[in-house]
């Protein structure tokens, strides 16, 4: 059974900080992705997330926590091949999902764009370790 719990999301100031100065970024239309590798020791899960939707496009919190919402339902449905991978590979990362479009979409939307996403991780993290083997 899939899950969403509180040690999965990325609620620390600094590392979402550090995530937005450092982290590398990509869009995938409605999409805009930031994520980095990190370091962090400690019993925390390979993915720490965020999702956000801006306010400039949806100035009614109900709209904004619907896209939040399906965000959440998505990303728990499709995380454990993620999950998988990354402790294959010993690697943990921050993430951040920010919804840019201007109009809800629908649940199969929102799927194949998150299934898109992960495998654009995946791959990124397969050329980093092509391009140097060491680092992980």
């Amino acid at each position: 059974m899939a899950t969403f719990k509180k040690h999965e999301k990325l609620c620390n100031y600094k590392a979402i900080e550090c995530l937005y100065e450092k982290g590398e970024s990509f869009m995938s239309y409605p999409f805009s992705i930031r994520w980095m590798v990190h370091s962090d020791i400690g019993n925390i899960p390979p993915v720490q997330v965020i999702f956000s939707a801006r306010k400039k496009n949806f100035k009614r919190a109900v709209h904004r926590n619907r896209i939040k919402r399906l965000l959440r339902e998505v990303y728990r449905n499709q995380k454990n091949g993620f999950y998988n991978y990354l402790d294959q590979h010993q690697i943990k990362i921050y993430l951040s999902v920010v919804f840019v479009g201007s109009q809800i979409g629908d649940y199969r939307l929102f799927n194949h764009k998150m299934q898109e996403i992960i495998q654009k991780i995946t791959s990124q993290i397969n050329l980093r370790n092509e391009n140097n083997p060491a680092i992980q």
